[in-house]
Formats: structure tokens, sequence, C-alpha cells
């Protein structure tokens, strides 16, 4: 563990990246329900397609952030760095479970080409070791993050050793984003092809990383307001300025470069403005941010079953659109109390159940 060098208590909840967590999920939702009802509506390098793709680029930095804020002072023992796993798995599985589940009932197991080496995969996440395939659309992220779990406790020693340490470790996962940028992706390859090469573990640690040490190194609210909101504006400006013709160039080669550092200059200029607000809108972001583990898995599960039903009673491709937004919302909402919140709760419930053995042993 390290103690936290930047003036936060341990743990402390910075909401403004949770309300853009919450954004981007919405975001990410509007992309995927624009682009499958009305393909070629949107502009492949438009301001929507570019945070369509690196809105989830944008959740592991935030992922980093708010584990090293939650675990500072910590994993100092080897039933701390349990304990997080521990939580790491009852926060993710069940609601991944429940929708690998929905997608084979709506899809079936035939449609979506399954073998058991798939079943097993998705069930035991061990297809985030590259043992299998996601089945779930927009679960290779939870791959990737779950890989990212099974790093974080030796990233966080590391990074949390020194400055140049944390240095050491930025700049070696920067050269793995680089490398996949320029030269790990063979030429020739299709859209889908060169989809599975972007998804890599590898591809997306540079990332994570980067929130590490953003969450340890920099304070919420160590600039100023001015000029955090001048870092927002040039993210904004960069990833608008996007310029390809398929979305694939987005991930690769410059477009790839400028868009990452826009993403990390996004995350950290809402990380510096830390702004909350008991309003409206501030209560709307913070429902957004709650549910957005949900409405991320769930989004594609709910749109499918509406059109499932939208064929039946011939309704357009808009109100697909428009119930399916409205359905997602409800559905992340009872999603969080029925299946997120039940299962980090017995995620707990076990935790402490295996500290008063441990008591008892002793």
């Amino acid at each position: 563990g390290c103690g936290f060098g930047v003036g936060m208590r341990p743990g402390q909840r910075v909401y403004s990246i949770d309300h853009l967590r919450g954004i981007l999920a919405a975001t990410i939702m509007v992309f995927h329900y624009i682009g499958w009802s009305f393909p070629g509506w949107m502009s492949p390098d438009g301001l929507l397609s570019v945070l369509g793709y690196y809105g989830v680029a944008a959740f592991f930095v935030i992922s980093g952030i708010s584990l090293t804020i939650a675990y500072d002072g910590r994993l100092t023992h080897w039933s701390e760095v349990l304990q997080f796993f521990n939580r790491r798995v009852f926060r993710i599985v069940p609601l991944y479970w429940a929708t690998a589940s929905a997608a084979i009932f709506l899809s079936g197991a035939e449609a979506l080409g399954l073998t058991w080496k798939d079943l097993v995969a998705n069930y035991s996440l061990s297809f985030s070791l590259g043992l299998g395939r996601s089945f779930v659309t927009g679960g290779w992220s939870i791959g990737n993050e779950s890989f990212f779990y099974l790093l974080f406790p030796g990233l966080f020693w590391l990074i949390c050793r020194s400055v140049r340490w944390a240095l050491a470790v930025f700049a070696a996962s920067a050269v793995l984003i680089v490398l996949w940028a320029f030269a790990v992706v063979p030429s020739g390859l299709n859209d889908s092809e060169r989809w599975w090469h972007y998804i890599s573990n590898w591809n997306q640690l540079h990332f994570f990383v980067a929130g590490l040490v953003m969450g340890r190194y920099i304070k919420p609210a160590s600039l100023s307001r001015g000029v955090s909101y001048g870092v927002l504006a040039l993210a904004m400006a960069l990833l608008a300025a996007a310029n390809v013709t398929t979305r694939g160039d987005l991930v690769e080669h410059w477009h790839r470069m400028f868009l990452s550092l826009a993403t990390l200059l996004l995350v950290l200029s809402v990380y510096q403005i830390n702004w909350q607000s008991s309003a409206l809108f501030g209560r709307i972001l913070a429902f957004l941010g709650l549910i957005s583990y949900s409405l991320y898995l769930l989004h594609p599960v709910v749109r499918d079953a509406v059109t499932i039903v939208g064929t039946r009673i011939v309704i357009s491709p808009m109100t697909v659109l428009i119930v399916s937004v409205i359905l997602t919302v409800f559905s992340s909402w009872l999603s969080y109390k029925l299946i997120e919140t039940p299962g980090i709760n017995l995620g707990r419930l076990l935790e402490r159940s295996l500290s008063r053995r441990a008591v008892t042993a002793v």
C-alpha cells in the first residue's frame, strides 16, 4: 500500500468522474442505437463516433483513478489483496452473467455461433485472458477490465513507490499503445480483423495505467477552474478534429495518438473540475453514473428485445430507438437494484464470513 500524497482522504469520492462515467455510458448507448437503426447517419469521424470508440478508453482511465483512491494505504497484506479480488468479482460478474444469459435467450446459442469453449470462457470470464471470445456486445471491455484487475495490485505497488517508478510504468504502457498503433496490426486487414487487434488487453492498458498515475499523484481541484475548463475545451476540440474515412482509422497511427491524448485530457479535466450539484441536472448525472455499468452492458440486449417485438407489430426505426432508450434506462435502474447491489452485498457478506472464520481459527 502507499500513503496518499495529495491531501485526500482514503476512499474519498470524486463525483465528477462518476458523472462522466454516466455521460459516456449514455453516449455509447446513443452511438450504438443510432448506428443500428439508421446506418449512414453518423460520420465516421463525427464526435459521436469518436466518443463511441474512446468512451470505453475513458472508462479505463476513470477505473484507474477510482481504484487508486479507494485502495490508498491498503493492499499491504495478502488478505487485503484477496479482499480486493473478491469485491471485484462480485461487482462485475453477476451482471455479466445475467447479460450473457439474456443474449443467449434472445438470439440463441446457434445464432451466436457459440461453442462450449465460448460458454466456459464467458461464464468464467477467462476470455479476458484470450481463452475464448465474449459474445456480449461490449463485453470485450469487461475482459480488458478483468485483466487490469489482475495486474492492479502489482501496478499499484510500483506506481506508489515513487514518481520515477510511476513515470516508468506510464512510459512502458505508452510504448505498448504506440506499437499497436504503428507496428502490431498487419496491413491489409478489414475492419473486423483490425477490431480484434484493437481490443487487445495490451492496447488498452495505457489508459488504466494513466488513471492510476492521475489518482495517485494529482489531487482533484489542484488546477484552477479556468485552467480545468481550458483543458476540457482542448480535449473536446481534439476529439472533434478527427478526420478519417472509416471508423477503423480512428484507432490507428497518428489518429490513435491524438485521440488517446484527448481522452486522457478529457478525464483529467473533469477530475480536476470535481463538479457536483444537488440541482436537477446534477441529480440526473448522478443517476446516470449510478446505473452506468448496467446501462453499458444491457443496452444491446434491450435493443434486441425491442427489435424482436418491433418486427412483429411493425414499428418504425425511430420508435424502436426511442422505446429502447426509455426501456434501457428503466432496465438499468432495476438491474442496479436487483443484480448489482445484491451482488455487492453478497461479496461483502462472504468477506465478513471469511474474516470471522480466520479469527476463530487463530
